[in-house]
């Protein structure tokens, strides 16, 4: 799919430049640079994002912080296990402040533990920015998330409050009849 923000698109260098410093991204699987220790794959996420060189080495140092890593920022970013890899790729994302950060299954391959901290740190991170995060996992939808939209082969077919659509016809239902309900009406 297509995100623009503000009218930003990556399209053309200027445009590609723009739409970086204004949206994160987080993919499923964070991917480790051989050889660089995690603040070093932490700035570099910055610098690529329009940060120099110094900003971008300061800011990485922040941004592992508030994931909690700071004491492993010297370490090899290949090192680390899955729930911390997850956490270094959210400090990716959030390195340069973005104002919209995009999250493909942030919570695919953590641990219930590993999960539930990553989800707290999510409701941290979303205070002054937008989060989307796509995910098939709706297990904690209404506690997690605000809004929610489903799509089906690049079209909508809801979109609303968590609790619109747990509630569909004023009624609660589980995830999966929401989700069922939500594809047969459109």
């Amino acid at each position: 799919g297509r995100v623009t923000v503000g009218g930003a698109t990556p399209k053309g260098r200027r445009g590609l430049m723009e739409y970086r410093r204004r949206v994160a991204w987080m993919p499923q699987t964070v991917r480790a640079a051989a050889g660089l220790s995690v603040r070093e794959q932490v700035a570099l996420h910055g610098w690529l994002a329009g940060m120099n060189k110094k900003q971008a080495w300061g800011d990485a140092l922040a941004a592992l912080g508030r994931v909690a890593l700071t004491d492993l920022a010297d370490h090899k970013a290949a090192a680390l296990s899955g729930g911390q890899r997850a956490r270094m790729g959210l400090a990716q994302a959030l390195v340069h402040d973005a104002e919209l950060v995009l999250l493909d299954e942030p919570t695919a391959a953590l641990d219930p533990d590993q999960k539930q901290s990553f989800v707290a740190l999510l409701h941290e991170v979303a205070a002054g920015r937008n989060v989307v995060v796509s995910t098939h996992d709706a297990s904690d939808l209404e506690a997690t998330y605000d809004r929610v939209i489903v799509l089906s082969e690049g079209s909508v077919k809801f979109i609303g409050s968590t609790s619109e659509f747990l509630r569909p016809f004023d009624v609660e239902v589980s995830v999966v009849e929401a989700y069922r309900t939500a594809m047969e009406d459109c």
